[in-house]
């Protein structure tokens, strides 16, 4: 086109038109994007300020959401929270009720003093004597109690393991502390038989006893020629943690003459004794109950039997070990530790110990070393048995006498000879299992309150970020709610005292809920107050990156209507100052 020659107007003119129509395309690219700065090349200090605050503004909305989530997780805690409370308020209620219908106790009369002791025992009545102070009653008295008649501390009715004092003292007489004439329940009481008399006496004698949380202390002023016992002649169950003990006797023995059961983590401590245990009928272990004998001369000494099975405990810690008694131990969780004082019974198993039984897998370990048996086995006297010590070491030991109907007839039918034996006298059974139940769900209920895989109601954590350089977080620790972990132990209901015991748990555990509550209820908001903050931020810096970058519609739009114009008096403006060539073409 250089050939083409123009006019210096119409090359003005046309310089003028490319001109406008730069502008009108520059203009309508901001109204169809509504920027004014589409790329660096518009403008490189706002592009890159705006897109610096666009690329934050969007990392904290990817934060907002995270903050969105963490809010439901802390909200399906707390619903759950909230079912639970109820669970907890309605099992509150069913022990509530427990409470309130459980069966009347028999108690015949709660005395305080000597006087009314003595009076409610010779009125014959049966059922429960409660002491609710310490009593010392005076020289010389004792008690004689009648069939179904109970002797019981203030504290067996609260379920607690507070004691009662009953004192005696015995001054040129020889006398039972306390005679038994059928069943009876001695429990919760802190029993002191004190004596200056030679001759056999004791604290309890006689009849069907059920010992429960009971102390029993022998205290003598002879030093000579004096016998006492603790229980004598008796078939004796032990419940809950009981002690037997003496100041120094000539000769004291615990339990003489009787059967004795030990059974649901029962526990028995004898200490400073001279025979825990000396004459025994049967005595029988069982079911994680605990028999330690500590600080006395013998351990066992001519009892009949001593049965030992289900994951009960037998711990001697004694001058000498067992003597003259049939030993069982029937099962392989049993623990039978025996430590003798006296050197030349370090095999713990003195003189003629008896026949011995053990199932495979059972032991004895003594201070000469362990027998274990590899098989069940049985040996038929006590050669057969010491014999396994000679090295002091550790021995296996295998059958060496056959399991013959010898055997059998030496020991009694324990279980059907003490099925008449009156456990717990006049304690009734309720029915918890609907208590049981509701806490069943609660714990079910706990277990489902998860989101997204997290259950701040067991030990799970949730963590929050608040910042898009991690800067700013919180960590909410989640706590295991579960019934176990609240302490709600209690699930059985054998008196009045577990029923408030079980409420007891109900309550606190409730307290627990209430301030996890709380506790959620402020990481709660923490959350939602950031969350708010971040969506106001992300505003903020939206606009301040719309501001470098928009275009204001309303001026490009009268930019677009003024560049019209202008274009439009362009065009009419070439075509003008192209007419002086049009009339030279007029000549032709």
């Amino acid at each position: 086109m250089s050939g083409i020659s123009l006019t210096a107007s119409m090359r003005s003119n046309l310089l003028s038109l490319q001109n406008i129509s730069g502008q009108v395309s520059s203009t309508q690219n901001k109204l169809a994007t509504g920027n004014k700065v589409n790329s660096a090349i518009d403008n490189p200090s706002s592009y890159y300020t705006a897109l610096s605050l666009n690329n934050r503004a969007d990392d904290l909305n990817a934060l907002l959401d995270s903050m969105g989530q963490a809010v439901s997780t802390i909200k399906a805690a707390t619903t759950a929270l909230e079912s639970a409370s109820e669970f907890l308020e309605q099992a509150s209620a069913v022990a509530t009720q427990a409470l309130e219908t459980f069966p009347v106790q028999n108690i015949v009369a709660r005395v305080t003093n000597e006087e009314e002791l003595l009076s409610t025992i010779d009125s014959g009545k049966q059922g429960l004597i409660v002491l609710d102070n310490d009593i010392s009653l005076s020289v010389n008295q004792n008690i004689e109690l009648k069939d179904g008649q109970s002797l019981v501390g203030a504290g067996y009715l609260e379920g607690k393991g507070n004691k009662t004092k009953l004192s005696f003292e015995f001054i040129n007489e020889v006398k039972t502390g306390i005679l038994c004439d059928g069943i009876t329940t001695i429990a919760n009481l802190d029993i002191c038989y004190k004596t200056n008399t030679n001759g056999e006496q004791g604290i309890l004698e006689g009849g069907q006893i059920t010992l429960q949380t009971t102390n029993l202390l022998l205290d003598s002023a002879s030093t000579t020629n004096n016998q006492l016992y603790g229980i004598l002649n008796s078939d004796i169950i032990f419940n809950g943690a009981n002690n037997i003990s003496s100041t120094q006797v000539d000769y004291s023995t615990g339990i003489y003459n009787s059967n004795m059961l030990l059974e649901n983590d029962t526990i028995l401590n004898f200490s400073n004794l001279t025979y825990p245990m000396g004459n025994c009928k049967d005595i029988y272990l069982s079911d994680r109950a605990k028999l330690n004998i500590k600080d006395c001369s013998f351990a066992v000494v001519y009892a009949n039997l001593l049965r030992i099975t289900d994951q009960a405990s037998l711990n001697i810690d004694a001058g000498r070990g067992i003597w003259g008694t049939n030993v069982e131990i029937l099962s392989s969780e049993c623990t039978v530790n025996i430590n003798t004082l006296q050197p030349e019974f370090e095999d713990g198993l003195w003189g003629a110990i008896g026949k011995l039984r053990m199932v495979q897998g059972s032991s004895i370990k003594t201070k000469a070393g362990e027998i274990s048996a590899n098989e069940d086995f049985y040996a038929s006297n006590a050669q057969e048995i010491t014999k396994s010590f000679t090295n002091k070491c550790s021995t296996n030991v295998s059958s060496t006498a056959s399991k013959d109907n010898e055997y059998k007839e030496i020991f009694t039918d324990f279980q059907g000879y003490m099925q008449n034996l009156y456990i717990a006298v006049f304690s009734s059974d309720y029915d918890s299992s609907q208590y049981q139940k509701i806490l069943n769900q609660y714990d079910a209920l706990i277990k489902d309150a998860s989101y997204k895989g997290i259950n701040l109601l067991q030990p799970d954590k949730l963590t929050v970020k608040f910042n898009e350089d991690n800067t700013a977080s919180l960590n909410v620790q989640g706590k295991d709610m579960s019934s176990k972990t609240l302490g709600l132990t209690t699930l059985e209901w054998q008196s009045q005292g577990d029923i408030n015991k079980s409420i007891e748990e109900l309550t606190s555990a409730i307290n627990s809920i209430r301030s996890y509550s709380s506790e959620l209820g402020n990481n709660y908001n923490i959350i939602t107050t950031r969350q708010d903050f971040t969506e106001n931020l992300i505003n903020v810096l939206t606009e301040g990156a719309d501001k470098l970058t928009l275009a204001d519609m309303n001026e490009e739009s009268a930019n677009m209507l003024a560049l019209q114009t202008r274009q439009q008096l362009a065009i009419n403006s070439l075509s003008l100052a192209s007419q002086a060539s049009q009339s030279i073409l007029k000549l032709f």
